[in-house]
């Protein structure tokens, strides 16, 4: 048998950002670049891996029967609208071992359980015949499984803090200086209204921002001062950034924006500010990574999910109104007095458990946070 495992997930770095690659960029990175650490960590904690990627065994580049093993990235599969059918039935034709890591509901908080395509219950049942046990964001997506009948799960929490290493990350003393936030949205679409608020916040107080999949303002940054954008792009960025200033909201993202296409870039700029502040969930760990203060604004159950499971200092979107976003110290106030992490050798404990159970070999000395 092949010794190499085989990660599904996306590539560690890119080509330059520019006007005429953001689309194929976004693509590339599964339409968010928060999918950049979680693939990170599994090429850095396991041993001997070959990065494969969706467009790879689509175009038939990579054959999964070529590895020993295959591990997926996976993310917020469990939801009604993606099919994962197409994975199943590449899984069907081969025999290997395969692995599942990180997988979570995507859903409102309060909303009802999302209905499954039948492409991905098979997925998952082919993974859980295939597997000792299958990784979870956390407990209720666990309940989820146990209701299609896949009892072999484990609440592990996404496995991109690993990159912290053995240790509980140690922060640098929050301030209101050098700020970072961001807020979730996604291609082309608009935000709610608390996603709305924290674009405003940043543009109004003139704050760092980092984006991952706003198409609209990726353009924007990629295309540069002086250069029209198109039209679509521009109407979705007054609306969100409450701006009928054009030149204004392009300035903003010009000076204060940045879209990371690599990891190592991602941490050095996360290095540099005091103090991270938003709805993503792989901003909020990059930060943590890079020894940054960081609170997470739970707006739905995956984050909510995510942040109980792994212990990450954060609060409900719900208590959040503008005049706490545009007060950066009472979030900071909030982020002291949370119990930063109190469980992160139980969450890596349940990651090496994991591993073991799984029989998937990891580095003794990964290259982890010193290598950023």
């Amino acid at each position: 048998m092949p010794a190499c495992t085989a990660v599904l997930g996306v590539a560690s770095s890119y080509e330059r950002l520019n006007a005429n690659n953001v689309s194929k960029t976004l693509c590339m990175l599964g339409d968010n670049s928060g999918n950049l650490l979680f693939t990170e960590a599994l090429m850095r904690i396991l041993n001997e891996t070959v990065l494969v990627t969706k467009h790879d065994i689509i175009s038939g580049h990579s054959k999964l029967n070529d590895y020993g093993a295959i591990v997926i990235a996976a993310a917020n599969w469990l939801n009604e609208y993606e099919d994962f059918g197409w994975l199943s039935k590449e899984l069907e034709q081969t025999e290997v071992p395969v692995y599942l890591i990180g997988v979570g509901i995507q859903a409102d908080i309060g909303a009802a359980l999302p209905t499954l395509p039948l492409g991905t219950v098979r997925m998952l049942s082919i993974i859980s015949e295939r597997s000792a046990l299958i990784s979870t964001r956390g407990i209720f997506s666990s309940e989820i499984l146990e209701k299609l009948g896949i009892m072999n799960s484990v609440p592990t929490g996404c496995p991109s803090l690993l990159l912290a290493g053995s240790k509980r990350p140690i922060l640098r003393k929050a301030s209101n200086l050098d700020v970072v936030m961001h807020g979730t949205r996604h291609g082309f679409l608009c935000g709610d209204k608390l996603q709305n608020a924290l674009y405003r916040a940043a543009f109004e107080k003139k704050y760092q921002l980092i984006l991952q999949s706003e198409t609209a303002d990726i353009e924007c940054i990629a295309a540069g001062l002086g250069t029209r954008i198109p039209e679509e792009s521009m109407q979705m960025l007054r609306l969100v950034y409450n701006s009928k200033n054009d030149l204004s909201i392009a300035e903003y993202l010009s000076e204060f924006a940045s879209f990371h296409t690599n990891i190592h870039s991602w941490m050095n700029h996360l290095k540099s500010v005091s103090f991270c502040i938003g709805s993503r969930f792989h901003a909020t760990i990059a930060a943590i990574i890079a020894g940054t203060p960081a609170l997470l604004i739970t707006h739905d159950k995956r984050t909510l999910e995510l942040a109980d499971t792994m212990g990450i200092p954060h609060v409900f979107g719900s208590m959040i109104d503008d005049s706490h976003l545009l007060n950066i110290d009472v979030m900071i106030e909030a982020f002291n007095s949370s119990s930063f992490l109190d469980n992160f050798v139980e969450y890596r404990e349940n990651f090496e458990h994991f591993f073991s159970k799984n029989q998937l070999d990891t580095r003794k000395n990964p290259a982890l946070l010193g290598d950023f």
